[in-house]
């Protein structure tokens, strides 16, 4: 269906809203990979993994959508909004930290290598699969410094590359002014704790993304309602932010012709909601 194709009416929650907000999710990862990076500051330039890994998370989501698996779209989902959160707050902390994100890298990739894993046989024999790292590490500095890094006092390795939560690193990024973060807290709000619930397998997480506790669910058609509801939600919620993030790059390298394309997305999407919303509007009070 073309994009500037919009029916007079629209159910809240039928599948043309649905599809409509993940394929424009997944539009607007392919506009920040048709960014002009040669305008972009140095540290977004370096940033280009967290473009790539926004722009197949979008995909992936569309894939998922259309196989209908929402609840496997929602584990995408939650690392979509770590990468957009990740790449903002990459651009306002400081030099150490910053590079922090980078020396983890080679930290994982050393620890990965030199670990092991043992199989015991049925005879109780022994079989250890271990990697091997050759020369000497302390020759090449950057991987010895991540290392040091990486490694605490009882010699064990640290597993996050810095402990900030989400909320407090939206909180730097606020306070940086780079960007209106209301939408990108929206976001996280609607949807980053229920899909990190679905991630870590918990029983709400199995549910939370398939049931509106609006009524009983009687039939398995009221059940498919019930998922689209919160997906068309979920996702517009995710088009604001995404569109927030958009504009902030896109004005940095004043590709009007992308932002005029952009602008015609946002006014299509303020356009099905406001379709799909009008039966749940309350009537105008009178005047008398």
């Amino acid at each position: 269906m073309a994009e500037s194709a919009v029916p007079d009416t629209i159910e809240f929650g039928d599948e043309f809203g649905v599809l409509a907000y993940v394929s424009m999710l997944e539009r607007y990862g392919e506009i920040l990979l048709h960014a002009d990076y040669s305008a972009l500051t140095e540290r977004l330039k370096q940033s280009w993994p967290l473009f790539l890994g926004i722009g197949e998370d979008t995909r992936a989501m569309t894939v998922l959508v259309r196989a209908g698996l929402p609840n496997q779209m929602y584990i995408v989902y939650r690392g979509l909004i770590e990468k957009i959160v990740t790449l903002l707050y990459l651009q306002v902390v400081d030099e150490d930290i910053y590079r922090d994100y980078w020396r983890y890298v080679l930290h994982k990739k050393y620890r990965k290598a030199i670990d092991s894993f043992t199989f015991i046989t049925r005879t109780n024999d022994e079989v250890i699969v271990k990697g091997e790292v050759k020369g000497d590490i302390s020759k090449y500095l950057p991987l010895s410094d991540a290392i040091k890094r990486f490694t605490g006092p009882s010699g064990n390795a640290k597993t996050r590359w810095e402990n900030n939560s989400i909320d407090k690193r939206l909180k730097k990024i606020e306070a940086a002014g780079i960007i209106d973060t209301q939408f990108i807290r929206f976001l996280v709000w609607q949807v980053y704790d229920d899909a990190s619930e679905t991630l870590h397998a918990t029983l709400y997480g199995s549910v939370a993304n398939r049931v509106l506790l609006d009524g009983p669910i009687k039939t398995d058609s009221e059940l498919q309602q019930s998922i689209r509801k919160l997906l068309t939600a979920s996702l517009f919620a995710g088009n604001l932010a995404f569109l927030s993030v958009v504009y902030w790059i896109l004005n940095l390298t004043k590709q009007g012709d992308l932002l005029a394309k952009v602008n015609e997305m946002q006014d299509i999407s303020v356009k099905r909601m406001e379709i799909a919303l009008q039966p749940y509007k309350k009537p105008e009070e009178s005047s008398l």
